[in-house]
């Protein structure tokens, strides 16, 4: 592995590179696909692959790391200096199919009376647009053939990351004062696109922070989150 802190130092390496370019939010079947087939044509050409992240997580970057290096491949991290008028870091966990079977089965239970509600219609033209502008390829998304005969799915999957947009988009609607400092979520289950769900939320006495729950189309937790104040 190499880590590059400027892009003209990687710049002669790169006249043969394979590049995949996504946001990782997480490392999944597809992303491993993704990333094997850039491996396999960039070595053999003798070339280098390259992953590149848009805002990747720092668990994100272990894992495309192990992936590229287990695979005989270089892996070349790139930190581009440039001066941001906002910085926004993200840390995401997720559990792998092992540990998910073994999680416990019993469901969250809705964690307070909503002050603050919302519904929300998925259909396809949101959930493809919210995978354009976050550079996500992942086909469970946007492809109801693919998630419904390959994955075996009921229909399309809304992000998690929607979800939890639109969950920070209720503190601003319902607290326009309040300046958001922390946002801290947990998914519990998957929605999918055959049916409204809803959104809620009630603040504390203070103002300094908020509960915020999703609910599935069955009424089932599907997020939870608590979202801090300045």
């Amino acid at each position: 592995m190499r880590v590059i802190r400027h892009l003209p130092a990687v710049r002669p390496r790169l006249e043969r590179a394979v590049l995949t370019l996504g946001n990782f939010d997480g490392v999944h079947r597809g992303h491993q696909a993704i990333v094997a087939r850039a491996v396999a044509v960039a070595r053999a050409h003798g070339g280098l692959a390259v992953a590149a992240l848009v805002s990747p997580y720092r668990g994100t970057r272990a894992e495309v790391r192990e992936m590229v290096t287990g695979t005989g491949g270089t892996f070349v991290e790139v930190f581009v200096d440039t001066p941001l008028a906002v910085v926004e870091e993200r840390d995401m966990v997720m559990l792998n199919e092992q540990r998910a079977e073994a999680a416990p089965a019993t469901p969250p239970s809705v964690p307070a009376q909503a002050t603050w509600s919302q519904v929300i219609e998925p259909n396809p033209p949101l959930l493809f647009r919210f995978s354009a502008i976050r550079f996500n390829s992942h086909r469970i998304h946007y492809d109801r053939d693919y998630v419904t005969t390959v994955e075996k799915l009921p229909g399309l999957v809304v992000q998690s990351s929607l979800v939890s947009q639109l969950l920070m988009e209720m503190c601003r609607k319902e607290l326009p004062a309040r300046q958001l400092k922390s946002f801290d979520f947990k998914s519990a289950r998957q929605i999918y696109d055959t049916g409204k769900f809803t959104i809620n939320g009630t603040p504390s006495a203070d103002g300094r922070e908020a509960q915020l729950w999703a609910l599935d189309q069955q009424g089932r937790v599907s997020m939870a989150a608590t979202a801090k104040f300045a």
